[in-house]
């Protein structure tokens, strides 16, 4: 069960761990933060950062993406379920990703929710042209989901008790 759940191996060199690191800080904060977050506090401009810290009374995905939900189907057991499900789906999908712990859950997910978005939103999706952001994210999902965490992460950290967290916190 540990291998299933927090399985990462280092890659063929140092640099591509710290680089493989840097995408998933990057993928994973985007999603979680610009995605995730932002429909949770209800931001709906890049200059309402006063929300980021959350003074909102109630955390929940905004009116506008439970219809969005609605319209592709997703109605029950109701569309703000699986509104909830979708934002918090973001937030803490991206957050896993971003630490590399429980890496390949969070990003299969994320790259269910992204199959949609990218492949099913619109009437006709353009499979290269049309919504080539949200393919993109897709695949990096995709991408993350089959490469795992790498040697930078929460789940090589907890597999390998002599590695890179071992040398930053010393036991004695």
């Amino acid at each position: 069960m540990k291998n299933l759940l927090f399985s990462a191996t280092p890659l063929s060199s140092r640099l591509a761990d710290v680089t493989w690191l840097l995408l998933r800080l990057h993928i994973g904060l985007s999603i979680a933060i610009g995605a995730g977050w932002s429909k949770l506090v209800n931001m709906t401009t890049a200059t309402e950062a006063a929300k980021l810290a959350g003074d909102s009374a109630t955390l929940g995905p905004p009116d506008w993406f439970v219809q969005q939900v609605a319209n592709l189907g997703f109605t029950y057991p109701s569309p703000y379920t699986w509104a909830w499900l979708a934002v918090w789906g973001e937030f803490a999908g991206g957050l896993l990703i971003a630490f590399g712990l429980l890496t390949r859950w969070g990003a299969v997910q994320l790259a269910f929710q992204f199959f949609v978005i990218a492949f099913l939103w619109y009437e006709s999706p353009e499979p290269v042209l049309g919504m080539y952001y949200q393919q993109l994210l897709f695949w990096c999902f995709v991408l993350v989901t089959v490469v795992g965490g790498g040697r930078y992460s929460l789940d090589y950290a907890l597999t390998h008790p002599t590695g890179w967290l071992r040398r930053l916190v010393p036991t004695h």
